[in-house]
């Protein structure tokens, strides 16, 4: 009986350590997404392509922006086509008509392998979650200047997962709180991947 026994407990440790291999080398697999190469933190603010709104000039965003690799960057728009690092486009922001600074940078990211996992690996926790009256919209709040929109899926209900995909990344040089940009938003704390509703 006690022989039975301690050989299934050898067979249940070697099932479980290969297990565990296999998760390790499924997630030494999965490289982070393309944008963090060009997206992150500059002396605690967030930026693109070293565009930190709030810091970098004006004279120094068009220069980077028209200089970047592929990037179809219309200065009289200010909107870039094919941005290095995601598919989909990107808007620099003049918050303050004429001021000689980058006001924020608007990230639309159409491919799907930013996700709202490997954003709070990257960046960390949101202090807060917003969530707007349109159906599963849900709004995260870093206290660096960054807000990060997602839609939940119907199904989901408004439950936010690892998985939940990012569609829009806002960065604003003079946003430094997780207060919401509106009143329209109800503001809650991070509590981590739960179901966040109004």
């Amino acid at each position: 009986m006690l022989r039975k026994l301690i050989q299934a407990a050898i067979s249940i440790s070697i099932v479980l350590s290969l297990l565990a291999i296999a998760m390790i080398l499924v997630g030494h697999d999965q490289s982070e997404p393309q944008l963090f190469k060009v997206l992150h933190l500059c002396d605690g603010m967030p930026c693109y392509l070293e565009v930190a709104p709030g810091k970098t000039t004006w004279d120094s965003a068009l220069t980077i922006y028209e200089d970047a690799p592929g990037m179809a960057f219309d200065p009289n728009t200010n909107i870039a086509a094919n941005p290095p690092g995601y598919n989909g486009s990107n808007i620099l922001l003049d918050v303050e008509q004429g001021s000689p600074i980058v006001g924020g940078i608007v990230l639309d990211i159409r491919s799907t392998d930013v996700s709202v996992g490997s954003l709070v690996l990257q960046f960390g926790s949101p202090c807060s979650v917003n969530v707007d009256e349109l159906p599963n919209t849900q709004i995260l709040m870093y206290d660096s200047g960054m807000e990060v929109l997602v839609f939940t899926s119907d199904l989901d209900a408004g439950f936010l997962k690892p998985t939940t995909p990012v569609f829009k990344i806002n960065l604003f040089g003079n946003l430094t709180s997780c207060s919401p940009l509106s009143s329209i938003y109800r503001s809650q704390r991070w509590k981590g991947f739960v179901r966040y509703t109004n």
